[in-house]
């Protein structure tokens, strides 16, 4: 049983065929095991796709952030509205990702595509 190690594309960044997972991401054993090339492959998979369009990722986290704290302003639901939001607007953050990924163009409105069915 050797390693099989899993693109930026997939849901989580190392897969160790035999290990035992709890749900998607953690490992109950061999994550020892896991070699720091592998990790070190998956961050320069990760800054590879951020500098295609580096300013519209900066671009993006700056309206998600100064949207976040305009939100938050607003009395008593302000707090709730970002809680509930905050999940589908990253959810478009992935998506836009997986988008660039794929050969696709980053879109301010990428942003939004959780909102998407």
């Amino acid at each position: 049983m050797g390693r099989r190690f899993v693109t930026l594309g997939s849901l989580d960044a190392l897969s160790l065929a035999g290990t035992r997972w709890l749900g998607a991401f953690a490992p109950l054993d061999g994550a020892a095991s896991i070699v720091g090339w592998a990790r070190l492959a998956w961050w320069t998979e990760a800054w590879a796709l951020f500098m295609r369009n580096a300013l519209l990722w900066v671009a993006l986290g700056v309206i998600l952030l100064a949207g976040t704290i305009l939100v938050s302003l607003v009395p008593l639901l302000g707090g709730l509205a970002v809680s509930l939001l905050m999940p589908v607007l990253i959810g478009g953050w992935l998506l836009a990702a997986r988008k660039v990924e794929q050969g696709g163009t980053l879109d301010v409105a990428d942003l939004l595509s959780g909102f998407q069915g």
